[in-house]
């Protein structure tokens, strides 16, 4: 019980107590202000590496269109078997 009561008197001392005011907007406009045009873009080797990815899941995308089709209506799953044979 001493535990419990000791607690709530610590969050009683808590919310009582009020958090310091601090101002730090003009630390930020200065330093934003000595920011010097546009930030630098990212290396050539992620940038290479970013591209490649996105090739991979186009042609992921691509390859899963067709069985996202099938999915999409119910009663295309009857009907597959018959188009791949008057194909």
């Amino acid at each position: 019980m001493s535990v419990e009561r000791r607690f709530l008197e610590l969050v009683t001392v808590a919310r009582s107590e009020r958090a310091p005011m601090f101002d730090v907007r003009e630390a930020v406009l200065a330093e934003v202000r000595t920011l010097e045009g546009a930030p630098e873009m990212a290396s050539g080797p992620l940038m290479w590496f970013a591209g490649l990815s996105l090739c991979a899941a186009a042609g992921l995308a691509l390859l899963a269109l067709p069985a996202w089709r099938l999915e999409s209506s119910p009663l295309a799953a009857l009907f597959e078997p018959l188009a791949t044979m008057l194909n």
